[in-house]
């Protein structure tokens, strides 16, 4: 009974109950479901929302929406950290936008780009800006941390400079970013969905999360949030696996 106390897990997971029942507690004393609804009617609703024809296609398109701004992000990134590795001139004009793009709320972000662009094609470019400088700070970091021997040994042995990038800088780019890889996708995912409440795309999370808002339906409300949460965790797991496999070979 002790070793399954001292579990991480099964912390976790004694944890989670003691949470719910504070939740339940707290449920009856409020007596209230627009203010606090009890988990067993959230647990309801969620299920119902599950059955719901449309669910596949809410989620689809919001995941959509963050794989391809994560995935813009990434390779734009990539190729602009190279180039400010080589040119620092490059960087030095690069800095100032990066700068901004750290500083500005997310909130006022949406509000702008939903002036400048259509509520469909909004979301993606909130989820492409936000994850940016993220990426853009971890891909120099990786890349002016490569052992400087490493590169002169390419350079004496004439390795040309595709061999260079697929050899050398891409390996290293990999590793560095699969370390905050979760938690970027799973903030896209969060400004994703903040950018769909504030656009009202045709279909989303947001849209969803919106139109129980206008309901007052806190039920529903608080069942897309764990369904937000479920995905979060279900990125974090597969990036568990993913780095079981790049990591391997220290087995």
């Amino acid at each position: 009974m002790l070793k399954f106390l001292r579990a991480k897990t099964s912390r976790k997971l004694i944890f989670t109950f003691i949470w719910i029942g504070i939740w339940c507690i707290a449920a009856g004393v409020v007596s209230n479901d627009i203010l606090l609804p009890s988990p067993l009617k959230v647990a309801d609703n969620f299920i119902t929302l599950l059955q719901d024809k449309s669910f596949i296609h809410i989620i689809s398109s919001t995941l959509l929406r963050v794989v391809v701004s994560f995935i813009i992000s990434l390779l734009s990134t990539m190729v602009i950290a190279g180039i400010s590795c080589s040119f620092s001139i490059f960087e030095d004009f690069i800095y100032p936008l990066i700068s901004v793009f750290k500083s500005v709320p997310t909130m006022a972000l949406i509000i702008i780009l939903l002036i400048w662009l259509d509520k469909e094609t909004a979301p993606y470019i909130i989820g492409v800006i936000i994850s940016f400088p993220i990426l853009y700070e971890n891909i120099m970091s990786s890349i002016k941390c490569i052992d400087k021997d490493v590169i002169d040994m390419a350079y004496i042995y004439n390795v040309t400079l595709k061999r260079r990038i697929i050899d050398i800088y891409i390996p290293s780019v990999i590793f560095s970013v699969h370390g905050i890889l979760s938690s970027t996708i799973c903030l896209v995912l969060k400004v994703v969905v903040a950018g769909e409440i504030y656009g009202q795309p045709k279909y989303g999370i947001g849209v969803s999360l919106q139109l129980e808002k206008m309901y007052f339906n806190t039920t529903a409300i608080i069942s897309w949030i764990i369904i937000v949460a479920v995905i979060c965790l279900l990125i974090t797991f597969l990036s568990r696996i993913l780095g079981k496999v790049l990591y391997r070979w220290k087995r």
